[in-house]
């Protein structure tokens, strides 16, 4: 009887580590290759119905002119599962910054920049967006060019047929704007509006997507016509429905001679406010008789909802260039980019990738930067884009230093996941720096889960649907809904392997979809999002 029942605990403790192995994933820090003799890096991440598909350029050494967009799809533990391709014969595809793809009707949008094989000028540059289909064909769906200084900034959902793709640029007459084109995936048409504002000039900036048809835009600008004297400021736009300006929010502090990385950032937050993340006060180094000016201060403004300015959060008292805000399901908001580490004597500067965490009101829970020492050369670590998964972890993708190819120097896209807690090792995390010396090569060896749950449109506005796999042949199910909090929206018993759900009446946010049995458990998550 003894012998039995220590063979009974152990059986339930190994059914508990089986279960438990299927909902969390170990943290991890992987590069892909892609193609050999190629530099690769890593831009975008989007979750798609419990796998990561990342978009990346991929370089070719010795022929820069040479870029041709992939897209990767990885499992939790960061194996590929899936890579498509893409190459045009004499042009040159760079995949737009953070916030440049879409998943809809189970194809993928991408916001890419397309050069000419001079890629040293700018002449000729244009924007598209690539559909990508369930069968990996590919289509150019939209090609813009209206002037020879064109910048393809960042795009966005804004129903469940319509992407809007944010653009800066200057006329013939170096006139600079920045424009909002609206495309229909559906018919392929498409409006675009120009806004000049006065402005002495316009760089790279930011678009995100309100309620009720309503646009946030961002972008850097100096108005002084000096330009020696030039600092660049932040302005945050509200577009409202009809395509007219509602307002227009100006940073008080700025940033000299900010290079074209950087560029503000905007993040809508639960209770209406806005999140604005800019650099401020510069800081200075002499590189023999020249002054350089360096990224400054991160900072977090929070702006309400009619354009007014609350209160400030300065994220980190060392250099910090940021690439994207994302919103987690509490309300936190989750910052990244590439943070200074120290600047050599010969104003060589170190860098580490950087990723932070605050409230809904800025107040910073905490702040890390991430050095992975297998590579080559410690400089230049970046991550570009980061989500939460559903298990509640982070997952950033972007590259890093890799001498790997004989004295060429390449880099490699790059996926590191964390935990909520910002830590890579739960057991020996730093305070404010993370040294990873676990990263290896990613490998094809992954095949999708087959206890996965396919859940689809979504994001999804008036419904969705979920599918159970094949193998599960319980008829006794049970469907649950909850929210992020954990509370339970809907319930009800379910016959059938796939079941359709009705959105009307669900807030907008992410809900966690539970199809549970006396031997089964399935989970996925949803996004509702309304036209």
């Amino acid at each position: 009887m003894f012998y039995s029942l220590i063979r009974l605990i152990v059986f339930i403790f190994c059914l508990l580590g089986v279960k438990t192995s299927l909902f969390t994933q170990k943290n991890f820090s992987k590069v892909y290759i892609g193609i050999e003799e190629h530099s690769s890096f890593g831009q975008t991440v989007r979750e798609v119905n419990g796998e990561f598909m990342f978009a990346s350029h991929l370089v070719e050494h010795g022929r820069l002119g040479s870029v041709s967009p992939a897209f990767t799809t990885i499992d939790g533990a960061g194996r590929e599962i899936y890579q498509k391709l893409i190459s045009y014969q004499d042009t040159s595809v760079f995949i737009s910054k953070p916030n440049s793809l879409n998943i809809l009707d189970d194809s993928f949008y991408s916001y890419v920049i397309m050069n000419t094989p001079d890629i040293d000028s700018l002449t000729h540059q244009s924007i598209g967006v690539l559909e990508v289909d369930p069968e990996g064909e590919v289509e150019l769906l939209f090609h813009f060019q209206d002037s020879d200084h064109l910048y393809g900034n960042s795009m966005v959902c804004t129903s469940d047929s319509t992407l809007a793709l944010y653009t800066s640029g200057a006329d013939t007459q170096s006139m600079y704007y920045n424009s909002v084109s609206i495309l229909n995936i559906r018919t392929g048409e498409s409006t675009t509006r120009s806004y000049q504002g006065g402005y002495r000039s316009i760089g790279m900036g930011d678009i995100r997507a309100l309620p009720d048809g309503e646009l946030l835009l961002t972008f850097k600008t100096c108005q002084k016509e000096d330009l020696e004297f030039c600092r660049d400021i932040a302005v945050l736009q509200k577009i409202g429905a009809d395509g007219e300006i509602v307002w227009t929010y100006e940073s008080e502090e700025s940033v000299k001679w900010s290079n074209n990385d950087q560029y503000p950032l905007a993040l809508p937050l639960r209770n209406g406010d806005i999140a604005l993340a800019w650099t401020l006060d510069t800081t200075v180094y002499n590189v023999g008789q020249e002054e350089w000016y360096d990224e400054g201060t991160a900072t977090i403004f929070i702006i309400d909802e009619n354009g007014n300015f609350k209160r400030e959060t300065r994220i980190t008292g060392r250099p910090l260039l940021m690439t994207n805000l994302e919103l987690l399901t509490n309300g936190d908001i989750l910052g990244m980019g590439m943070g200074a580490l120290f600047t050599q004597t010969d104003g060589v500067r170190d860098n580490g990738a950087f990723a932070f965490r605050t409230t809904s009101d800025g107040d910073v829970i905490w702040e890390r930067a991430f050095v992975d020492l297998q590579a080559t050369d410690l400089n230049n670590q970046i991550f570009e884009d980061g989500l939460e998964t559903p298990s509640g972890d982070l997952l950033f993708v972007g590259s890093r230093l890799l001498r790997d190819l004989g004295e060429s120097i390449a880099y490699r896209a790059w996926v590191v996941k964390l935990g909520a807690d910002g830590c890579f090792n739960p057991k020996n995390c730093g305070e404010n720096l993370e040294l990873i010396t676990e990263t290896v090569v990613a490998t094809t060896s992954a095949s999708r889960d087959p206890s996965r749950l396919e859940v689809a449109p979504n994001p999804a506005s008036k419904q969705f649907s979920f599918s159970l796999p094949v193998s599960s042949t319980n008829s006794q199910r049970h469907f649950e809904l909850l929210d992020v909090n954990g509370r339970m929206v809907r319930s009800e018993k379910i016959a059938g392997n796939t079941h359709t759900v009705a959105a009307n009446n669900l807030s907008e946010g992410a809900y966690i979809v539970r199809v549970r049995s006396d031997t089964e458990l399935f989970t996925a998550k949803v996004i509702v999002q309304k036209n």
